[in-house]
């Protein structure tokens, strides 16, 4: 169902609907940020991050999601199985994926 809240990214109001491709997620139409995607585990895991890394991740994502164009998304998910990496113990673990898609 379509709504307006937010931007995930930016904190400007964005207008957003559910989609199944890429993933169960959100696209996002934003003012600043343009147009993006973003799943469950990638808001959640965004909102856990300490202040600074938190600032700093979402200003990284919002220049990928600005590069966005007609023909491709930058597309923000929870990873998939085979793609977790990292201990924790010393090497970071893998929480979110970054990716472009073809639309």
């Amino acid at each position: 169902m379509p709504g307006v809240e937010p931007c995930p990214l930016c904190n400007r109001p964005a207008h957003y609907i559910e989609v199944r491709h890429p993933a169960n997620c959100r696209r996002f139409d934003c003012v600043h940020c343009t147009q993006f995607a973003i799943d469950e585990v990638a808001e959640r895991q965004i909102l856990t991050m300490v202040e600074v890394s938190r600032s700093e991740f979402k200003e990284r994502a919002s220049k990928h999601a600005r590069e966005s164009g007609p023909n491709r998304l930058w597309v923000l998910r929870g990873p998939k199985p085979n793609e977790l990496g990292g201990d924790g113990h010393g090497v970071a673990q893998t929480t979110i994926v970054g990716e472009w898609i073809t639309r």
